[in-house]
C-alpha cells in the first residue's frame, strides 16, 4: 500500500515540477522577448523624435531624476509608453541597486529570466550541433 502511495506522489511531483519548468521557461522568453521589443522601439523612437519636445503626437524621452518617455495623442499611448519604459527601469535600477547587497538579489530577480532563456537557447542550440555530428 505505501509503495503504491509513493508511487503515485512520485509521479504527481514528476509532473508539476515539468509543468512549472515549462512554465518558467514561457514566461522567461516572454519577458525577454518584451525587453528586446521595448529596447528596440525605444531606440528607435529616440532616433526619430526630439529629446524632451512636449508638442504635438507622438513619444519622447525626458529626464526627471530618472529617464523615462511620454507618449501622447494617439490610440495606444499608454501602451506604447509601457513597453518602451519598461526596458529603462530594468536598466535603470539594476545600476542603482547594484552596489549594496540586497540591491544584488533585487538585481539577480530581474534577469533571471533572461538568464534562464540564454540558458535554453544555448542548450537547444548545443543540443542539435551535437546531434548532427555523424
Amino acid at each position: 500500500m505505501w509503495r503504491m502511495l509513493r508511487g503515485v506522489v512520485v509521479r504527481a511531483l514528476h509532473f508539476c515540477v515539468r509543468h512549472m519548468k515549462r512554465a518558467l521557461l514561457w514566461f522567461s522568453w516572454g519577458y525577454t522577448v518584451f525587453l528586446i521589443c521595448g529596447s528596440l522601439v525605444g531606440l528607435l523612437i529616440g532616433f526619430t523624435s526630439a529629446y524632451g519636445d512636449l508638442s504635438g503626437v507622438g513619444c519622447n524621452f525626458y529626464d526627471a531624476l530618472i529617464f523615462g518617455i511620454n507618449c501622447r495623442g494617439f490610440f495606444g499611448a499608454q501602451a506604447a509608453q509601457v513597453l518602451v519604459g519598461f526596458p529603462l527601469l530594468v536598466v535603470q535600477l539594476s545600476v542603482v541597486f547594484f552596489p549594496s547587497p540586497i540591491g544584488f538579489v533585487f538585481v539577480l530577480l530581474l534577469w533571471f529570466p533572461v538568464l534562464v532563456s540564454l540558458y535554453s537557447l544555448i542548450k537547444c542550440l548545443s543540443s542539435r550541433s551535437k546531434g548532427a555530428r555523424p
